[in-house]
């Protein structure tokens, strides 16, 4: 008997945010957020934070949407030899069918400040990160609910 069913692919320590819900987009989503080797969430140490789109794909084939990008098994990879810093990574889950509307919106409130306002200090309250930047990903996040650089 042949199933169809896609196995998990997670390499390395998660939190998994069920249900995110955010004033400024209208849909809940999920959050996953990877931990790198070795992260204690009481000691002093900064990470710094990639913040990803299109979270679904990010880490799992599982709940991938074709092929996974397998940013966990490279992050992993990576710190593991060296190669760069520990780093928390934040992928935001798309809401499926209303994906373009999110990313590429044609009418849009202005409630200011945009996910990152809520995202952002709830990665931060629950993983200890070392930059109040939010980088390209989270810009990205912020533009469907505020296009314009007036603030």
């Amino acid at each position: 008997m042949s199933t169809d069913a896609k196995q998990h692919t997670l390499t390395g320590e998660f939190r998994t945010h069920e249900r995110f819900r955010s004033g400024f987009l209208p849909h809940e989503r999920t959050i996953l957020v990877y931990l790198p080797p070795g992260y204690k969430p009481r000691a002093a140490r900064r990470y710094p934070v990639l913040y990803l789109q299109d979270g679904q794909n990010v880490f799992d084939k599982a709940t991938s949407i074709g092929e996974e990008w397998h940013v966990d098994e490279t992050a992993q990879g990576l710190i593991e030899g060296g190669q760069i810093e520990p780093v928390i990574i934040v992928a935001i889950y798309n809401t499926g069918e209303h994906r373009i509307d999110e990313y590429a919106p044609t009418k849009v409130a202005d409630k200011g400040g945009g996910i990152a306002a809520e995202l952002v200090p709830r990665i931060f309250e629950r993983a200890v990160s070392g930059s109040a930047s939010t980088g390209l990903g989270l810009a990205l996040a912020r533009t469907p609910v505020h296009p314009h650089p007036a603030t």
